[in-house]
């Protein structure tokens, strides 16, 4: 029975292969085995914690690399236990993107700006996008159409 799960579970003509020439099975696989995922499967104890942590203000990132899972185990076990999740809060105020404007057209990249307010790149062009401020094209990039 042994035998049959075996050849059942890997390509019978590599297995015959390495018997024939006296190499052990594994070896005959080494080649195309992958790393077996391991599920960290959090305990009731640990989700109470997360929860508590998530609660404190803790961020759904910090949490994931604190209890090694994924984010999205993260956002379902907060979901699971009916606790509502915090909005994103905006980095900028208006009267601050508008500051961040005026640099920008001013000559500044989006990333020197951004780092007057310690913020991201992405962010700060997040912000501009909704207020509407033209985002100039990156040195090498063609000039973005405007529709």
């Amino acid at each position: 029975m042994e035998v049959i799960a075996l050849l059942a579970k890997h390509d019978l003509g590599r297995f015959l292969e390495a018997a024939f020439n006296g190499r052990s099975e594994d070896h005959a696989h080494s080649q195309d085995t992958r790393p077996i995922q391991r599920q960290h499967r959090l305990s009731q104890e640990e989700i109470l914690n997360l929860v508590k942590q998530y609660e404190a203000g803790s961020t759904v990132n910090r949490l994931a690399h604190t209890f090694g899972v994924h984010r999205t185990t993260v956002l379902a076990h907060l979901d699971r236990c009916g606790i509502k999740r915090r909005r994103t809060l905006r980095r900028l105020t208006d009267p601050e993107v508008e500051t961040a404007a005026s640099l920008y057209r001013d000559g500044n990249s989006l990333k020197t700006t951004a780092s007057y307010f310690a913020i991201d790149a992405e962010t700060l062009r997040r912000e501009f996008k909704k207020a509407g401020v033209a985002i100039r094209a990156r040195k090498g990039e063609p000039i973005p159409e405007v529709p």
